[in-house]
């Protein structure tokens, strides 16, 4: 798995206190993301719907002034995702849903 920071786009930290509050803020998200994805998505949301659900949510959380570049992108992720979504009895969350419960965990 890649480590790549949730932080980004934020103000790097300055101080060495300042760097181990984010590295434990970080480490809280990700494990908020992953008990989100085995329980609340019931461990079928994985590969490239996982991938989507965080990008749309990163763009909604970090980039909300700009949405109006993204919005046909958007529209093409919710697209594909409502065709490929596991049935209601496998993951009883939509993908709309999901969006908003991680970009949740992002703030």
């Amino acid at each position: 798995m890649f480590a790549v920071p949730i932080y980004a786009g934020g103000p790097k930290p300055q101080t060495g206190a300042q760097r181990h509050e984010a590295i434990a803020r970080e480490a809280r998200a990700r494990e908020e993301l992953e008990g989100l994805r085995e329980h609340a998505l019931r461990g079928a949301v994985r590969g490239a719907l996982w991938s989507t659900l965080l990008a749309l949510a990163l763009l909604r959380t970090r980039y909300a002034a700009a949405r109006l570049a993204w919005i046909p992108l958007e529209a093409r992720a919710f697209a594909w995702l409502e065709g490929v979504w596991p049935p209601p009895t496998i993951c009883p969350l939509s993908p709309a849903s999901a969006i908003l419960r991680i970009s949740a965990l992002l703030v």
